[in-house]
């Protein structure tokens, strides 16, 4: 019996039953199996499972899955976007929004990368139509069973001449919340701060043109500054647009919210790709941690 893997698409106008090819193509050592793909990563490789069926054009869509990766080396790419998964030693839930050209086409892949045997396993994968107007994106930690947050996927040091990691992103208990359950830490560790360091998220969708308010919970460990920057994507020759919002913070919770007025995709052409990232950052002069809880993109008007 042919290995089968399922793809469930909530909308229900595309449905899957096989991993067959040509709207499936693995590469590099993929093992298909009734219910999931699993890789062994071999060195010096870059193997793929790629998804490359057509859907509507100019069409923003949710895909979804849970994936399983103890030692990194994971990532999915989504159009121009590609995100190195956090390390999960427990299947954890990830979303990625994208956008189709005006033929319908967009290359969903994933795939590992690195000098190390990792392993790797995707599983319960869905893709759906997303109605960015009627429904927010929220970033929210306590679906995550691992022990960093799988919403956002990578932690920089937001000046120009660098990206060097300087400290650590984790999943925490919110049990001072009202609300408990779980929150992101970011926690400086450098002897020498740089001005701020900060989380970015995956990709969230976006109309341009349009207005949206972005917000959440935080908490640091002592009273100072942070930050929600929402980023339009930096391309080499295009001009690049990009929100800061600038706020204090204290060892109490405190909810901060703002409202963004997104540019249309003529002045700011990488808006055409139908998404943006959310950043989340804090001033290392006053703060060493920044707890963030609930944070959520939502269409105004």
């Amino acid at each position: 019996m042919r290995p089968i893997i399922t793809l469930l698409l909530l909308s229900g106008f595309l449905q899957a039953g096989e991993l067959t090819k040509p709207d499936w193509n693995w590469y590099g050592g993929w093992q298909i199996n009734s219910d999931s793909a699993r890789i062994t990563h071999t060195p010096g490789t870059w193997p793929k499972l790629i998804y490359a069926r057509s859907f509507k054009a100019d069409t923003v869509y949710r895909l979804r899955f849970l994936y399983l990766a103890p030692e990194g080396g994971l990532f999915c790419r989504t159009g121009k976007y590609t995100a190195k998964l956090s390390p999960q030693k427990e299947f954890a839930p990830v979303d990625f929004y994208f956008k189709t050209d005006n033929q319908g086409k967009a290359e969903l892949c994933c795939f590992t990368s690195g000098e190390s045997p990792v392993h790797a396993e995707v599983k319960d994968i869905s893709i759906e139509e997303f109605d960015g107007k009627a429904n927010a994106v929220h970033l929210d930690f306590n679906r995550d069973p691992g022990p960093l947050p799988t919403s956002f996927y990578r932690h920089v040091r937001w000046e120009r001449d660098g990206s060097d990691k300087l400290g650590t992103l984790t999943v925490v208990p919110a049990d001072d919340h009202v609300d408990g359950g779980k929150a992101m830490r970011l926690k400086l560790l450098a002897q020498n701060p740089p001005k701020r360091i900060n989380a970015v998220s995956l990709p969230v969708p976006v109309i341009p043109g349009r207005r949206y308010r972005v917000g959440g919970w935080f908490k640091a460990d002592r009273d100072g500054k942070a930050q929600v920057i929402v980023d339009g994507g930096w391309e080499k020759g295009l001009e690049h647009w990009v929100s800061f919002n600038n706020f204090t913070v204290s060892p109490s919770w405190q909810h901060r919210s703002f409202e963004i007025e997104v540019p249309k995709e003529e002045k700011i052409a990488q808006l055409k790709s139908g998404v943006l990232t959310l950043s989340i950052g804090m001033f290392c002069e006053n703060c060493s941690e920044l707890d963030v809880k609930e944070i959520t993109w939502s269409y105004i008007r």
